[in-house]
């Protein structure tokens, strides 16, 4: 899920706070440290393996997370009009599962985060710094461009989503 608030926010146990920065034409989304909190009007991503929802708390004297660049835009405290934002992508589950979906308009509810990117690029890759957890998919040796979603299972015909192809995660 994406996340947004006009305050410092503590991240719960069991959850992984994420803010995404660019280089070249990597996106990469970066861990905030389990010690600080999200700071005030960040948009982030939020990873658990729970079920159910997380329960998101105002920081009580924890320092929030050092954070220069971010490519996650935020709509903290109200709802955010989208039709003046160029090159945004909200997380959805749309025609090939969750990913991010480019946004023609409408609203994005308060609280909620969206990728702003300024690329030409139809396909962008997504990296996760440090170890994902996802292991490399089986590859056909007949067919050396697969695309598999982010439960491993191989998609024949890819649309916009995230994807991952020969090991490395995409946006397409």
């Amino acid at each position: 899920a994406t996340f947004s608030a006009p305050f410092p926010t503590v991240v719960p146990e069991g959850v992984t706070a994420y803010y995404a920065t660019k280089d070249n034409e990597d996106v990469t989304l970066n861990a905030i440290s389990k010690r600080n909190a999200i700071p005030a009007n960040t948009g982030v991503i939020l990873v658990t393996k729970q079920n159910g929802d997380a329960v998101m708390l105002p920081a009580a004297g924890e320092t929030a997370a050092a954070i220069s660049t971010n490519l996650l835009g935020h709509s903290a405290g109200a709802d955010k009009e989208m039709a003046g934002v160029s090159n945004a992508y909200l997380l959805t589950d749309g025609a090939q599962g969750i990913g991010f979906y480019r946004c023609s308009g409408g609203t994005l509810s308060r609280n909620k985060a969206y990728l702003q990117l300024e690329s030409t690029q139809q396909s962008l890759r997504i990296r996760v710094a440090g170890t994902t957890g996802i292991e490399s998919p089986e590859q056909d040796p007949e067919d050396s461009m697969q695309f598999h979603d982010l439960m491993g299972r191989r998609v024949k015909n890819p649309e916009k989503g995230i994807y991952i192809v020969n090991g490395k995660k995409i946006i397409k």
